[in-house]
């Protein structure tokens, strides 16, 4: 065949498919010098990137220096290997984005080395160019290999061909790269995801107030512990509920207004009763936000259980309104009475509106207001006064 390369000049000179084992080498001898140092300046020239490996397994060096010359501008780090043996113990240590086989080569020739690749899982896929002087017509050396994985290139290697099929398949090899970068990179998304949604799942189990995660329609999504505990209710139940189903049936005609108006923000705490499987109520402070929930927009539904405070009122109140003892309580800001006892109103003879609202300078309550101020001066700086008569 005519000469392919030129600047600098490369002949690959042709071979009879009847001699391959004995072909002339593909390069003049005069060309190899200046290959060389060519070769040289583009290896040196390197710029630390990863680049995709390719190997070129051919015993003859001048075709290897040739391949190399022909591709040395396709960002390619190259691998050689000069016989079978030695391209396969290359395959076990390295990932190639394509390999170029020689098909006549000392001790295991293309085919076979082609055959062991296919054989191991990690280079089952790996792509290969048979580099063969046989015709097209005896290509039946090669079936049973992956389509689309196997390609040929014939001697004399016409470079424009040799560099158009090496280009396709690294352009193949870095597609499948960016998938697979792709793929780990939702994987790792999917991950942290899980993780967070179990540290949600974690940290909810452990708050006593009653949280549900709902939808933007509130269908319940999610609710930690306390609200299968204090509520009866299974997890599946509660995921066919809707969020306004846990209130009690007194509260559920202001349940849709109220969860309209907190989310829309025009108020932001509700004091709307709960009600638990068996119909009890329980008294609950109600707070909502918006949120995300696995990548969808959600409701985060946040109920405090009063039991305990509304039972803490009802023992002082009892307490309170009950005791013999002049009992009073004011507004520390503005000094007024807001509440006061049975015992307070029966001894001084005031009615409980005459009192509430108004200061005890107001009201005339002491004989020396200043001991008064006094008192409540140290009340203001210790938190407390005893044995301090007025």
């Amino acid at each position: 065949g005519p000469p392919v390369v030129s600047a600098p000049r490369l002949e690959l000179q042709p071979i009879d498919a009847a001699r391959v084992s004995n072909a002339e080498p593909l390069v003049h001898s005069h060309s190899i010098g200046h290959l060389q140092r060519t070769h040289e300046m583009q290896m040196t020239n390197k710029t630390g990137k990863h680049n995709p490996k390719v190997l070129i397994a051919d015993d003859r060096p001048e075709t290897l220096l040739a391949i190399e010359h022909v591709l040395g501008d396709l960002e390619i780090d190259f691998v050689e290997a000069r016989s079978g043996n030695e391209a396969l113990a290359k395959t076990l240590h390295d990932d190639f984005a394509l390999v170029l086989l020689d098909v006549q080569m000392p001790e295991l020739d293309g085919i076979e080395v082609a055959t062991l690749m296919r054989d191991r899982a990690a280079t089952r896929n790996t792509p290969i160019i048979f580099m063969t002087a046989v015709d097209s017509a005896s290509h039946h050396h090669f079936e049973g290999f992956e389509p689309g994985t196997v390609d040929f290139l014939h001697k004399p290697l016409d470079p424009d061909i040799l560099r158009s099929k090496v280009a396709v398949f690294l352009q193949l090899f870095r597609q499948r790269q960016e998938l697979d970068r792709a793929i780990a990179e939702r994987r790792h998304a999917e991950e942290e995801l899980k993780s967070s949604e179990e540290n949600f799942r974690s940290f909810f189990g452990t708050i006593d107030d009653l949280i549900v995660v709902c939808s933007l329609d509130g269908t319940v999504l999610f609710a930690n512990d306390p609200v299968s505990r204090k509520l009866g209710y299974t997890d599946e139940e509660l995921r066919t509920m809707h969020l306004c189903d846990l209130y009690s049936a007194e509260s559920a005609p202001d349940a849709d207004r109220v969860f309209a108006e907190l989310l829309r923000g025009e108020q932001s705490v509700d004091p709307l009763p709960l009600a638990t499987k068996g119909g009890t109520t329980i008294p609950a402070e109600t707070r909502v936000r918006k949120g995300q929930w696995k990548g969808v927009g959600c409701v985060f539904g946040i109920f405090k259980d009063l039991t305990d405070q509304e039972e803490a009122q009802q023992r002082f109140e009892r307490l309170f309104k009950n005791n013999p003892a002049l009992m009073a309580v004011t507004d520390a800001t503005t000094h007024t009475f807001t509440e006061v006892n049975s015992a307070f109103l029966n001894t001084l003879g005031f009615a409980r509106s005459e009192i509430l609202g108004k200061t005890a300078k107001e009201l005339d309550l002491f004989v020396d207001i200043n001991r008064q101020t006094d008192a409540r001066s140290q009340i203001q700086s210790e938190g407390s006064i005893t044995e301090v008569e007025l």
